[in-house]
């Protein structure tokens, strides 16, 4: 299975890496200007779905025999949002029985999460549902109709719990290599050697995303993974502020990473892979990491981590970034003809939509006239997109994330 890696590494990163170089670094023209009018009718209806969601949420019944008539009620404010709301208007893309599967598919990985890692947080589950969703628009973008899938359920899995044991400060250098000697030996077939529960509940979420009917599609999944762990290898470089990167370094890691990442999503999606999926997919995960990138901008520096947009904090530059990201995802959207082109234009839009968020969470590196620019392709105010952010589902405490633990409970029972 080498032959995979060096044909990503050698034939397919370099494509994207120019096509990255070649992007524009202009204001992008296409976003297209969302009135102030509708800005406060998109507001207005945010509003509304949160308080009646909230209010619901309050009135959760903790006894199981009045739940019955409880669920009936938030399902059907869920689903009525679901084909109404004027925001992210998935609706538009997919009709009333698709999205009843899409609900009822991220019903399923809920149950899958709250029934083998009760102890997870809210923040955790969040990060590892982001992933499967990503999975889910792409089985819509290849006309995937296969229900829920315990392969990428256990991948999405691994971030939550990769991240959290090697970002967890109680863990030593050595705590963090022989966990990682443990992934390496479980993909290279060899036997691991759990020594607490969260190297065995790992394992698990490694043996659920290498599944696979036959042994070489395993195998390919075995490598991929691979592949990922080395990119995460790769990656702590960025954090070493003692060894400064060059612009090619960080860019370099930033597309393996964020490339590999997402190509595993896409692989799970029981369609036969092209070249064209390769560079779509390559490329679209190079772009998602460095989304994530642009809204960590202040972490970041702090902690002296490398990232394309560490290498300079001045506000020109900055603003480049974010117009050559924009223009890189909307050549990247507008040269992939899949089976369902239509989605693909939602992903597209979502895609816009996400630079909007992550800028906003690093507002303070640009200049007031480009927030203002950019907010005008929102479909709401960034100040409410703030409050949003903020609202009573933001920071939660222990006894916060128990109450809302339990309504999800409630919800999937």
């Amino acid at each position: 299975m080498d032959c995979l890696k060096d044909m990503i590494k050698s034939s397919f990163l370099p494509v994207i890496r120019e096509q990255w170089l070649t992007a524009k670094d202009t204001f992008p023209e296409f976003l297209e200007k969302i009135t102030d009018t509708k800005k406060a009718v998109n507001e207005n209806d945010v509003q509304g779905i949160s308080e009646k969601i909230l209010l619901l949420v309050k009135k959760c019944p903790r006894f199981p025999l009045k739940r019955r008539r409880w669920k009936f009620q938030m399902d059907s404010l869920l689903s009525q949002v679901l084909l109404s709301e004027t925001i992210i208007q998935l609706h538009t893309y997919l009709s009333a029985e698709s999205l009843d599967s899409f609900v009822t598919e991220v019903k399923d990985f809920l149950r899958e999460v709250r029934a083998y890692t009760p102890e997870l947080s809210f923040a955790d589950i969040g990060q590892a549902l982001r992933n499967y969703i990503v999975y889910m628009m792409f089985k819509q973008i290849h006309k995937d109709a296969s229900p829920f899938s315990k392969t990428c359920y256990g991948y999405s899995m691994l971030y939550p719990y990769t991240d959290n044991y090697i970002d967890h400060p109680g863990n030593s250098s050595s705590d963090k290599a022989r966990y990682n000697t443990l992934i390496q030996d479980f993909l290279h077939k060899k036997q691991p050697f759990p020594s607490c529960t969260h190297d065995t509940k790992t394992l698990h979420f490694l043996t659920a995303a290498s599944a696979a009917a036959d042994s070489n599609a395993s195998d390919t999944a075995r490598t991929l993974l691979l592949m990922m762990l080395d990119a995460q290898k790769e990656s702590l470089k960025q954090q070493n502020s003692d060894k400064p990167l060059t612009l090619e370094e960080r860019l370099a890691i930033s597309l393996y990473k964020g490339g590999v990442s997402v190509l595993i999503d896409r692989y799970y999606v029981t369609k036969e892979m092209t070249r064209e999926d390769y560079l779509f997919y390559l490329g679209f995960g190079f772009f998602l990491q460095l989304a994530d990138d642009l809204q960590d901008i202040g972490e970041d520096f702090k902690r002296g981590g490398q990232t394309l947009f560490t290498l300079s904090l001045q506000e020109d530059a900055l603003e480049k970034l974010v117009n050559k990201l924009l223009h890189f995802v909307h050549s990247l959207c507008s040269s992939f003809c899949p089976e369902n082109t239509a989605f693909l234009q939602f992903v597209r839009n979502s895609s816009y939509q996400l630079i909007a968020m992550s800028l906003n969470r690093s507002r303070e590196y640009f200049s007031a006239d480009y927030i203002r620019q950019m907010e005008t392709s929102f479909p709401v105010s960034f100040a409410c997109l703030e409050q949003g952010r903020q609202g009573p589902f933001g920071n939660l405490d222990s006894t916060d994330q128990k109450k809302y633990q339990r309504v999800i409970d409630a919800l999937l029972s």
